[in-house]
């Protein structure tokens, strides 16, 4: 039987199965517009900033500019 756990800060995972997780839409209005998100599902239920790169785009290789917003991915690949 697995259990259903909930991240840091009550960021919830979009599948609960994946390594992708969401703030919730609320947390990023309440802290103004962002201009860039370099680290974004592909598939997401909200925007949270003006622009978005996603694991295709590799954000990490990418420019980033203006007011940035990053919800980094979670999982045992980043533990190391």
């Amino acid at each position: 039987m697995s259990t259903r756990v909930r991240g840091m800060g009550g960021h919830q995972s979009a599948r609960m199965m994946k390594d992708e997780w969401l703030t919730p839409p609320e947390i990023i209005k309440g802290l103004g517009e962002f201009d860039l998100d370099p680290c974004v599902p592909i598939n997401r239920p909200w925007d949270t900033a003006k622009n978005h790169y996603t694991i295709e785009d590799n954000g990490l290789k990418k420019k980033w500019f203006g007011k940035v917003w990053m919800n980094p991915p979670y999982g045992e690949e980043t533990a190391a």
